[in-house]
C-alpha cells in the first residue's frame, strides 16, 4: 500500500534526502557538468529552500511511503492555473519524484490516483504539470489521460541542449 504523508517543517531532513536521492537517480543526465546539477539541487532541495517553499500557503509537500520506507515525494501547488483556467479549480502537480527502487512498480500510478481523488474531494477540475520531453514520464501521464498543451525551452545554464524541451500537460478531472 502506498501512503502520502503530508509534510511540515519536522519532515525537512527526510524530504531533502529523498528529493536528492531521486533527482540523482533520474535526472543527472540532463546536465553538462555535475556542478550545474548540484546548483539545481541546492536551489530546489536545500533545507532553506524547502522551508521557504513550505511557508507558501498554496504549496503542499508529501512523502510517498511504501512498506514503511520513503519511496519519493510529491509537490503540489494549489490555486495555480494555466492561462484560461480558473485558479480556484486548478492544481499544479510540480513534482512526483520516486527513488529508483520504487520506480516502475505501480507506485507512481497509486500516487497519481491519490492526487486525482484529492482533487475530486476539493472540487479541483484541472491538474497540470510540466515534464521533460526526454522523460518516460510523458508516456506515463499520457496513458492516464494527460494531454500535451505546450512546450518551451528551459534556460538553465549547464543544461544539455538536447534536453531543454519541457512539455506542459493537462488533465481534466472527471467527477
Amino acid at each position: 500500500m502506498v501512503e502520502l504523508k503530508l509534510c511540515n517543517e519536522s519532515h525537512i531532513e527526510e524530504l531533502k534526502s529523498v528529493a536528492i536521492q531521486s533527482y540523482k537517480e533520474h535526472y543527472l543526465y540532463l546536465w553538462a557538468e555535475p556542478h550545474f546539477a548540484q546548483w539545481f539541487m541546492d536551489k530546489s532541495f536545500s533545507e532553506e529552500s524547502l522551508s521557504q517553499q513550505m511557508k507558501e500557503e498554496q504549496v503542499l509537500f508529501y512523502l510517498v511511503v511504501k512498506n514503511d520506507k520513503n519511496a519519493g515525494f510529491v509537490k503540489l501547488n494549489k490555486n495555480k492555473a494555466l492561462p484560461g483556467d480558473d485558479a480556484a479549480k486548478s492544481l499544479e502537480l510540480e513534482r512526483i519524484y520516486l527513488v529508483k527502487e520504487f520506480s516502475g512498480k505501480g507506485v507512481g500510478t497509486a500516487v497519481l490516483n491519490k492526487i486525482i481523488e484529492y482533487c475530486r474531494q476539493q472540487g479541483i477540475e484541472v491538474i497540470w504539470l510540466k515534464s521533460m520531453d526526454s522523460s518516460d514520464s510523458v508516456l506515463f501521464y499520457q496513458k492516464r489521460g494527460f494531454v500535451i498543451t505546450a512546450s518551451e525551452q528551459l534556460p538553465y545554464e549547464g543544461f544539455k541542449e538536447e534536453y531543454r524541451t519541457i512539455l506542459t500537460m493537462r488533465l481534466e478531472v472527471k467527477k
